[in-house]
């Protein structure tokens, strides 16, 4: 009878670690993604809202964006308006 290099344990204990190396390395991405999202919702939270158009006729390019930013992540989560 011949005998194993390794064992099945010790196979399954290799092919899991190797396996643990690549899901860390997506879940790395993942939550730094993830981080990422919070933070721009956290700065787009913390934003003055525009009400008047003479404020947003003054507004810079970067800024006018930010005020769609507020309407497309916050006000619409808050909740809807219902129009007659």
């Amino acid at each position: 009878m011949r005998k194993l290099k390794f064992t099945v344990r010790a196979q399954r204990r290799h092919s899991g670690k190797v396996k643990q190396e690549s899901r860390n390395i997506k879940l790395a991405t993942k939550r730094a993604a993830r981080d990422k999202k919070k933070a721009e919702a956290a700065r787009i939270a913390g934003l003055i809202r525009a009400t008047r158009f003479s404020q947003l006729k003054a507004m810079r390019n970067d800024e006018l964006a930010d005020q769609l930013k507020i309407y497309k992540l916050v006000l619409k989560r808050t909740g809807f308006s219902v129009t007659l």
